[in-house]
């Protein structure tokens, strides 16, 4: 008897250790090959706050094993060319474009430092999702994930300024896809090293454009003048073999 129990509580045990990583797998990722996300590009103030000079980027998945997710990035630049380069994250970490999708206030993201007043030395604090509420997107409303932060960051060696930043995200919360990243910056001057002026301001974003995992309203397109044109042209042509017909009718009825 003792060993029937036994041997049932070792296949109870051999079952839940291959059930549970499934159960997690299912729970953490939210994404499949073939999803992808569009994002328009803002660029605002000076740039030293830019990411890179893009008119907008996609995101594609490529693979999904386990909580490991496989994403290809495509940025297209102001010049025409494009850069592409494949990542790979385990999902329960920080990802850029790609979270776990059973996360919410309060769940580490990733660490930063963060430097005393005199710059003597920083602390490593953690950095955690703030909230989870509900924001719109191309007429879409989806349920986000937040992460908002601000720090101070150490100056640039070859400037007399500090830089304070905001870090600003929201991830979709079903999908663990990102929605909108921001990032400002303010350099701030310091007289006693020389530094002149009012500092100065920057501003890169990126905004869920298109995606084909939900559907999103368009803008309007507007047609080529020649276009809109035709329709204009075939009235007209209309009227004019309407009136030339009837002014040969009234001629045949007067004879």
């Amino acid at each position: 008897m003792k060993a029937k129990v036994q041997t049932i509580l070792t296949f109870a045990l051999l079952l839940a250790l291959t059930v549970f990583p499934i159960v997690l797998a299912q729970d953490t990722v939210g994404v499949k090959a073939g999803d992808w996300v569009k994002y328009s590009i803002t660029r605002l103030g000076s740039d030293f706050a830019w990411v890179e000079n893009a008119v907008w980027i996609k995101v594609e998945v490529l693979n999904v094993a386990d909580t490991t997710v496989t994403i290809r990035e495509t940025i297209h630049y102001d010049d025409g060319s494009e850069l592409v380069r494949n990542f790979s994250s385990n999902l329960p970490t920080h990802h850029r474009y790609i979270i776990a999708t059973n996360l919410g206030p309060g769940d580490k993201m990733w660490e930063t430092r963060v430097w005393f007043e005199n710059w003597t030395g920083y602390v490593i604090v953690d950095v955690t999702l703030n909230d989870t509420d509900y924001r719109s997107y191309g007429g879409v409303t989806r349920e986000a994930n937040q992460l908002t932060y601000s720090s101070r960051l150490l100056k640039d060696a070859f400037a007399p300024y500090f830089i304070n930043g905001t870090l600003e995200d929201y991830w979709d919360k079903r999908t663990g896809f990102l929605l909108e990243w921001k990032i400002q910056e303010w350099s701030i001057p310091i007289p006693e090293e020389g530094a002149t002026g009012k500092g100065c301001s920057s501003t890169y974003k990126m905004q869920i454009a298109d995606t084909n995992m939900w559907e999103m309203e368009k803008p309007p397109q507007h047609l080529p003048w020649w276009l809109v044109a035709v329709p204009v042209g075939v009235v007209i042509v209309a009227a004019v073999a309407v009136k030339v017909r009837n002014n040969r009718k009234n001629e045949d009825d007067k004879q």
